[in-house]
């Protein structure tokens, strides 16, 4: 009985050097791995991979023109003998969306067609643009209104200012 107890001991230790001497294995491998920056993470909230051994590498922005909301912020006032018109608006990125600017168009238009045309460069957060129609000081005499219109990630868009009924 004593020697099959002597015997299952040294089964048992055995199993154990072997286990010990696999674990030994497996963190000599990790340790190696880590050391030669070979193991990848893969950071799931920004969905970048990075290389351990160099530092997480950032995640590469989003290319193409960004999305943004436009309001019309002041519409164009009309009346008697005025010899200016202007209209205000404002844009708003949109986040998460791309990171090139957005070309954004403004017309000044009547009922006889467009009259002038500008065009704004938006690239980023929330700014306030002002466009401004004359006709070289003279009174306006026509009725008027701005369509502004930019294409982003998001598509083509167009909106319209108020209406300016102008006599001179």
């Amino acid at each position: 009985m004593r020697d099959q107890i002597e015997c299952l001991l040294s089964v048992k230790s055995r199993r154990e050097l072997r286990m010990g001497r696999f674990s030994l294995f497996l963190a000599i491998v990790v340790i190696a791995a880590l050391a030669q920056g070979c193991t990848q993470i893969l950071d799931d909230s920004l969905g970048a991979v990075g290389d351990v051994g160099g530092g997480i590498v950032p995640p590469v922005q989003p290319t193409g023109p960004m999305a943004a909301s436009v309001r019309v912020v002041s519409d164009p006032q009309g009346g008697s003998y005025v010899s200016e018109l202007s209209c205000a608006f404002e844009i708003t990125e949109i986040p998460g969306s791309g990171s090139n600017p957005i070309v954004v168009t403004v017309n000044w238009v009547a009922s006889c067609g467009t009259h002038k045309t500008e065009v704004f460069v938006f690239d980023g957060g929330t700014q306030t643009f002002e466009s401004i129609y004359s006709e070289n000081g003279r009174a306006i005499a026509m009725t008027f209104w701005t369509t502004i219109s930019w294409q982003d990630a998001q598509g083509q868009h167009q909106i319209q200012s108020g209406i300016a009924a102008c006599s001179g």
